[in-house]
């Protein structure tokens, strides 16, 4: 069932046994899985069906760091979440950025990738992703010459690419038949209430952007709303404990990180064969999915170096960059509201055609015999984990309120010398092996070995938001345990990239799903179906 809560009574109050606040790809998740184990749902979105500027807004938030893409045209606010415009890249990470690396302050996860490849496995079927296969095994099954590489240092890596799903288009009617969902749209979690003592969720209030207030009880509530609300909203709810709810060690909003990229595509000299990387590095179509394949550091070669995990891979090839400059461009306008004023515009329409259009020429690409159209046709990129840093983080503003009277959010977005020297090193690895297995030469420019001050504006952040309520065993450590419950309430728990404890080197969506399915299962075993029902 889906309600639209602008039309719902003044002081509703809706009732279920888990409560879920967002609608991306964690909450539709876990809302279909919970709801298929007769559970009954409650599943709350901010925006409705498709975006609209006013709900967008609400995404605003200061920037008190490193300069970095505003929340507002990397996250979209409407159901489905940011599986909208997603690209579909996903990928595991690896067993190493589960580890504590000695190098790595604050690293290491509590749980192991070998506990987690089970809801990798289910999450692929999900993104409809191919099954899982290794750089190496993608190589040797599409007849790609296996590359003269140094394997102690770089390991051929595959990505592999979802259609991209659309949550929202995929999940609607499932959801919307299901007599365990009910799906509530333009409902904007604004507070999560506790009792007197703060280790158990009473309600959580509910506001629309046209003044409908309400609240929701439930035996459990997840939040799932992203790495900069997730945080936001903890911080907001401190009508108990002034430091927010699961503050009490000062942890929530810290740890904030991004994928590094470089902000200008690379564009490689090549001696001998010009089509060496192409022949390799390119985006493959086989009968059961599509991958891209690139290179990633060894855990051995992380561990000599003390360095971070770090990827590389073929980008757009250059014919098809001004497709993708334009319609991200357009992308763009949309999302700040161009067009909200021309009522015979759908932007939803608008951006599922943009997206066909991108799907399109990305296409051109998906098979080893794509035609090479010049030289220097390939654009080269690396993407970096970047270290886990207490001061990099999510905050409130003292004095900015969005429209629903909350308090803003601002990021601290920073980098740290361990940033810089692992990206520095791994760009010189991969150079190392591009000319070892394919005789080209990538030129590094000067700025990128100078300070931190002025070598961060070689590197712009991927859009993957990761951190602000990490996960640990330990309440001194993270906001959240094992179980993605908040340290010291019983009912709470989060959804979605805000808890990584680090970050790896590949897109997070992948993981994301699996960590959602792995705590559905979690609330299939505690909860009883009725356990939220309110006498």
């Amino acid at each position: 069932m889906f309600v639209d809560f602008r039309d719902v009574p003044d002081g509703q109050v809706f009732q279920a046994d888990v409560c879920i606040a967002g609608a991306g790809a964690a909450g539709i998740t876990l809302a279909t899985e919970l709801a298929a184990a007769g559970l009954d749902v409650c599943l709350l979105e901010s925006g409705g069906l498709e975006l609209d500027y006013e709900t967008q807004k609400l995404y605003e938030a200061g920037n008190l760091g490193i300069p970095r893409s505003p929340a507002t045209s990397m996250r979209l606010r409407f159901f489905g979440g940011t599986t909208n415009h997603w690209g579909g890249w996903c990928g595991r990470l690896e067993p190493g950025d589960f580890q504590e690396r000695p190098w790595v302050p604050a690293s290491g996860w509590p749980i192991t990738r070998s506990q987690l490849d089970p809801f990798y496995d289910r999450a692929q079927q999900i993104v409809e992703c191919a099954p899982f296969r290794t750089g190496a095994a993608l190589a040797e099954e599409a007849g790609v010459p296996r590359p003269p590489l140094d394997e102690s240092v770089a390991t051929l890596f595959a990505w592999q690419m979802s259609p991209p799903v659309r949550f929202g288009e995929k999940f609607r009617a499932q959801l919307e038949s299901s007599p365990r969902a009910r799906v509530v749209l333009h409902a904007n979690v604004v507070n999560v209430q506790t009792n007197a003592s703060a280790d158990h969720v009473v309600h959580v209030d509910v506001r629309s952007l046209t003044g409908t207030s309400g609240k929701v009880m439930a035996a459990a509530y997840i939040l799932s709303c992203g790495a900069i609300e997730n945080p936001r909203l903890l911080l907001c709810s401190a009508s108990v404990d002034a430091r927010g709810l699961g503050n009490t060690r000062d942890l929530v909003g810290r740890y904030f990180m991004e994928h590094l990229l470089t902000r200008e595509l690379i564009a490689p000299e090549v001696d001998g064969d010009p089509y060496a990387i192409q022949r390799t590095y390119n985006w493959y179509q086989r009968p059961q999915g599509n991958y891209l394949l690139g290179l990633a550091l060894t855990e051995q070669v992380q561990q000599k170096e003390r360095i971070l995990n770090a990827g590389f891979f073929r980008e757009w090839d250059r014919v098809e960059t001004p497709v993708s400059i334009a319609a991200y461009r357009l992308a763009s306008s949309l999302l700040h509201g161009r067009f909200s004023d021309d009522p015979s515009v759908s932007v939803g329409r608008v951006l599922r055609n943009l997206d066909q259009l991108v799907i399109n020429a990305r296409r051109k690409l998906l098979h080893p015999g794509s035609p090479i159209l010049t030289n220097d046709a390939s654009l080269l990129a690396i993407t970096g984990e970047q270290a886990p840093n207490r001061d990099s983080r999510v905050v409130l503003l003292s004095s900015e309120r969005d429209a629903l009277g909350m308090r803003r959010a601002a990021v601290d977005w920073r980098m740290n010398e361990l940033d810089r020297r692992s990206l520095l090193r791994a760009l010189e690895l991969f150079a190392a092996q591009l000319w070892l297995c394919c005789r080209a030469r990538i030129h590094l420019p000067e700025s990128m070995s100078n300070e931190l001050e002025e070598w961060v504006f070689n590197f712009t952040d991927h859009g993957h938001q990761m951190g602000g309520t990490r996960m640990a065993d330990s309440p001194q450590r993270g906001v959240v345990d094992r179980a993605c419950r908040v340290h010291g309430v019983d009912n709470l728990f989060i959804a979605g990239s805000s808890v990584f404890p680090t970050s790896g080197q590949c897109n997070p969506t992948l993981t994301i799903v699996a960590l959602a399915l792995r705590l559905a299962d979690e609330l299939k075993r505690s909860l009883r179906p009725g356990a939220g029902s309110v006498t």
